[in-house]
């Protein structure tokens, strides 16, 4: 555990939170502190623009965090969507897309038809999926970054089928390692800390020539 603070104020009537992320007494630090736009609790990076209500704007904050004010973005923008192309039984809590060059950071689960957003490249930043009890964490993994361009609309299809990437060695005829598996959406987006711990799956070692079993096994639970 760790001291946290947030403040919060309402910018155009819509809520704005934001979050000393580094604890160090300093609220404007962009790609660094944390913010929440919204009635929501998911934030995203602070970001030198915010999008409210459907308008982009240029986000100032004062070092303390005590004074905020916008004046509206005049520049190119697109339409990012990562929810309706997003294919898994569970459900997004949690999508942060952040530009390549750290400026601009979005929270994206609640926008169902998308987000207008400065043009350039985005990657993923985490994402959450939650089905009942059970979650995911969702990062980067090997996901081509996306192009925002000014006036089109980028859907995204990303999520399952997912597929399990893993390495084996053999060192010697008896003994077969097996590395810790990767999970991949159809991104190339990759599955983590998953929560309570995934059931294992069957790995099946085979000869070669003849397709006969001759191992099989699953990872232990730690």
């Amino acid at each position: 555990y760790a001291c946290s603070t947030l403040m919060s104020t309402k910018v155009n009537g819509i809520n704005i939170s934001l979050i000393d992320q580094n604890n160090n007494g300093i609220w404007n630090e962009i790609g660094v502190d944390a913010i929440i736009v919204g009635k929501g609790d998911s934030a995203s990076y602070l970001s030198e623009v915010v999008n409210l209500d459907g308008d982009l704007f240029i986000l100032s904050v004062s070092s303390h965090g005590d004074t905020v004010s916008i004046t509206p973005y005049e520049g190119e923008q697109g339409l990012l969507n990562v929810v309706e192309g997003y294919n898994s039984k569970g459900k997004l809590i949690n999508a942060v897309f952040t530009s390549t060059d750290g400026k601009h950071s979005f929270e994206l689960s609640n926008s169902k038809n998308g987000l207008n957003v400065p043009v350039g490249e985005y990657e993923l930043t985490r994402a959450i999926v939650k089905k009942g009890i059970e979650n995911v964490t969702v990062r980067q993994g090997s996901m081509k970054t996306i192009s925002i361009i000014s006036g089109k609309e980028n859907v995204l299809a990303w999520g399952g089928p997912l597929r399990i990437d893993f390495e084996t060695n053999r060192t010697d005829p008896e003994t077969i390692t097996v590395q810790l598996p990767k999970f991949y959406g159809s991104a190339e987006e990759e599955y983590f800390d998953f929560f309570p711990g995934g059931k294992s799956p069957k790995i099946i070692a085979t000869d070669k020539k003849t397709g006969k079993e001759i191992w099989s096994g699953k990872f232990c639970e730690s």
